[in-house]
Order: structure tokens, then sequence, then C-alpha cells
């Protein structure tokens, strides 16, 4: 991405979002946001540095801009982290629908995902001792959920749906704008101005 630049199909992306963020019942229009978020997403992964699949991308990517920026500097995404909370008083059924692999029963998922989520909430409470590591983590849940919404596993009237996805609505509109204020050379501030006039 050139110095300085912000392409213009990620701002036409992110601002059909905030448009409709803004007039729709968010209960409407969440899950088709979040498809295109994940596109303008995508467009933003170093692919000359980084062949493969694209959990390896996503994660890739999570970890990149959350290092080059700073968690702290990044008040949606940990919102977002916060939200997880959710999970822990969830069903295993309900875990599974988000989360499911073949490898593991719903109960033994359900103490993974609940582990995993609790870890990325104490690394981001103060004093915020946030790492890599984390942001990998972070990284390995975006992702899983973008395929519960992707992919037919998610019954959108698990209770769940409501409460998780507008805040990784947010959270993927903040990794997109750093995404691209790391990769264009610009501040977190100059390329939200960058999406927010346009």
């Amino acid at each position: 991405m050139p110095a300085g630049i912000v392409p213009a199909v990620l701002v036409r992306r992110v601002n059909r979002v905030r448009e409709r963020m803004s007039k729709a019942d968010p209960s409407e229009a969440v899950l088709d946001d979040l498809f295109v978020l994940w596109r303008a997403l995508e467009a933003t992964f170093d692919r000359q540095r980084l062949r493969g699949v694209q959990r390896d991308q996503a994660l890739s990517t999570v970890v990149d801009t959350i290092g080059y920026h700073g968690i702290a500097s990044l008040p949606r995404i940990g919102k977002f982290v916060r939200e997880l909370r959710v999970f822990e008083t969830a069903s295993p059924d309900q875990i599974a629908e988000w989360f499911a692999t073949e490898e593991a029963a719903n109960t033994t998922l359900k103490s993974r995902i609940v582990s995993q989520i609790a870890l990325l909430r104490q690394a981001i409470a103060p004093p915020v001792r946030w790492s890599n590591h984390d942001s990998k983590k972070l990284g390995d849940l975006l992702y899983r959920t973008r395929c519960a919404v992707i992919h037919p596993t998610l019954d959108t009237n698990n209770s769940l749906v409501l409460q998780v996805l507008p805040a990784l609505r947010d959270a993927l509109i903040e990794l997109i704008i750093a995404r691209v204020a790391q990769q264009s050379g610009l501040t977190l501030a100059e390329a939200g101005k960058a999406f927010d006039y346009a």
C-alpha cells in the first residue's frame, strides 16, 4: 500500500457498514456487515509475505497490527475481548455453534474456549499485560467467529449473537483502520480521519 494513501475500496466498505449502523436495526444488519468487513480486512492481508490458508493470514494480520499500534490504542478491540465473557455462561451447545471442531466434545470445547477467553480478558485488564501470544489467540477467535457467521453453523436465534456480533463489528472496523494506518504509514488518527471524511 503506498505511503499516505488509503484505498478507496476499503473506505467505501467500512463507511457502507457505518452508514447502515446509523440507520438500520443492528440485529437485522450485523451479519451482512460482518461479511463486508471481513472482505475489507482480507484486502489488507500481506499476500506477498505470507502465503497459505486464510486463517494464518488473519492471525498474522491481527498480531502485526496490534503489535504495531499496541492494544491500548485499540479500545474497540478491547471492548470485544471483554464482551466475550458471555461465553462463560453459555451452554456447551451454544459454544459449539460458534467454535465447533470435529475433534472435541462440546463440554471439552467449552472448557478450552472459556479458558482462552479468560486469559485474554486477564491480559487486557489493568495493568495491561498483552503480548503477541494474546494477539494470536484473539486472531484465532476472530477467525473462528468469522467462520461461524459466514458458514451456516451459527443459528441466528442463538442468544449470544446479539451480544457478541455488534462488538465484533466495531472491533473489525477498528482493526481495518489500524491495519490501513500501519500499511500506509499514517497515525491511527490520520487514518481515522481519512475514513471519517471520505
